[in-house]
């Protein structure tokens, strides 16, 4: 399992902190495991589709934006 983290956006861009996610909406995700850094950052590209798996619901997903993965620090990668 990748477990890649989503922080789901409501209509104007800000979290939705609890409550109703959007049938179709723009997610924040965050890589949670730092050991498969590298792996992500050597396969997710803009137009990369994937899917959400939560218990028994699940929903499809497209990368439309990488914004901080090739640059966010990792144990081996420390920025100073």
């Amino acid at each position: 399992m990748f477990i890649i983290w989503p922080e789901f956006e409501n209509i104007t861009g800000d979290l939705i902190k609890s409550g109703v996610v959007l049938r179709e909406s723009i997610a924040r995700m965050w890589i949670v495991n730092k050991v498969l850094r590298s792996y992500h950052q050597e396969r997710i590209k803009v137009g990369t589709k994937g899917y959400f798996i939560e218990g028994n619901k699940t929903g499809e997903c497209e990368v439309v934006e990488i914004v901080g993965l090739m640059n966010n620090p990792t144990t081996t990668n420390k920025v100073q």
